[in-house]
């Protein structure tokens, strides 16, 4: 087999194995309706709005190899390989409709396995001329989904558009919507122009923190994730629902939390031992919550 090029004069392809955080900000449907939160958060501009398959592997395809946390996914079998582009880099989600999707479960089910592809990476254009080269090249197949979004214009407007959106995806199994800012420049380490509008109808649990970890690359210094025990003894992790302010109350000694930083502004975080309240769309077949998010301490 011929040895596959990659274009990357042409497109300017960006060089970053790692994607861009899907969102920096989570908020629930209500916030939306709330027209002071929409100007604060800018959502006035105009945003296409997309099903969120986060809940599945996110991952880079280069135009060469596929990548998850920086690391290339080996073993991919040459039927997947022949449909992804060559020419093209891809940004998405690998994601089953009906099991919940790992590193460790992949190798054993990429015939049930979709890619669903929502950027192209690269550098310098915006996210509208990006979305515009993704859907005029002809380049989705059987296994290569790009989705399509709904184009929103002043949001405050539309709230019920969006909220029906989020109620169908709900019935789908999935808890969230991505809104992204037409403007959107490609960034692996922040991204401040993606808002992730999740279901305020969604389940909610709780759990003990056990351990916490620290972003990636630039935010390795911030929040990342904590890990949680459910009251069976399940250990889960949750990543999302947390606010700048809060991600940046943690001092961080390499990836492990040294210390918490002195609360002059009334912010609460949790600490290892606390008890905490999460979100949840639904219990996976190996009974621990999915599309979890972080909703407080629980006192």
């Amino acid at each position: 087999m011929p040895k596959r090029r990659l274009h990357s004069k042409k497109l300017n392809i960006c060089k970053f194995i790692t994607p861009q955080p899907i969102s920096d900000l989570d908020v629930i449907i209500s916030e939306v309706n709330d027209k002071n939160y929409v100007e604060k958060i800018g959502l006035s501009d105009c945003w296409y709005m997309f099903s969120d398959y986060s809940s599945g592997i996110r991952v880079l395809w280069s135009g060469i190899s596929l990548f998850y946390n920086s690391k290339e996914i080996k073993n991919i079998p040459s039927y997947i390989l022949s449909k992804l582009s060559n020419q093209f880099p891809f940004d998405g989600f690998l994601y089953a409709n009906n099991f919940q999707l790992s590193l460790l479960n992949l190798k054993d089910n990429w015939m049930k396995v979709k890619f669903y592809v929502f950027d192209l990476p690269v550098k310098f254009k915006k996210y509208s001329e990006r979305y515009e080269t993704l859907n005029k090249n002809n380049l989705q197949n059987d296994f290569v989904i790009i989705l399509k979004p709904i184009l929103l214009k002043k949001i405050r407007r539309q709230v019920k558009v969006i909220a029906s959106f989020l109620n169908d995806e709900v019935k789908k199994g999935r808890n969230s919507i991505l809104l992204i800012n037409k403007n959107n420049i490609y960034n692996p380490f922040i991204n401040k122009n993606n808002i992730r509008i999740n279901n305020s109808e969604a389940f909610v649990g709780t759990a003990e923190v056990i351990s916490y970890h620290s972003g990636l690359h630039q935010n390795h210094k911030k929040l990342g994730k904590i890990k949680c025990k459910l009251s069976n003894g399940k250990l889960f992790y949750i990543s999302k629902g947390f606010t700048e302010e809060e991600k940046n109350m943690y001092i961080f000694d390499n990836t492990f939390i040294k210390d918490i930083k002195k609360n002059t502004t009334k912010i609460e975080v949790p600490r290892i031992g606390d008890k905490i309240k999460y979100k949840y769309s639904k219990i996976s077949k190996y009974n621990i919550p999915v599309d979890s998010y972080y909703s407080g301490i629980l006192h």
